[in-house]
């Protein structure tokens, strides 16, 4: 069984995923546990898009196997004026499937992070 490691974009993101262009991700299946946070977020009511656009600079975590290989994103986008919308996506072998979501405010920026989570090539 492969390793995972775990990155943050405020401790650790690799120069590959950090330089990514814009990507389309189309989804092939959205959850229950994601149509569930969708009808429940604190802050309204969130409609799934059928497909995100990000680059390297929206994803702020990311799951890797040891061979490199990516096993979920998460990634911060516009959703309205007030909020982001943050999608969790895991890749299957022939679809990427929406895990779940939740809305931030735009001007949220978290001092909470627990850093022992996440890898840190300078602590290795």
């Amino acid at each position: 069984m492969q390793t995972k490691k775990l990155y943050h974009r405020d401790i650790f993101l690799p120069d590959r995923i950090l330089n990514l262009s814009l990507t389309s991700c189309q989804f092939g299946h959205i959850s229950d546990h994601a149509q569930k946070a969708a009808n429940s977020d604190r802050f309204g009511r969130i409609k799934i898009p059928e497909s995100v656009q990000f680059c390297g600079k929206d994803i702020i975590e990311l799951e890797t196997f040891e061979d490199s290989s990516n096993l979920k994103f998460v990634v911060r986008i516009p959703y309205n004026f007030n909020y982001e919308l943050i999608v969790v996506i895991l890749f299957a072998d022939d679809y990427n499937i929406v895990k779940t979501v939740w809305l931030n405010d735009k001007f949220d920026r978290h001092t909470t992070l627990d850093k022992s989570k996440y890898f840190n090539p300078l602590t290795v």
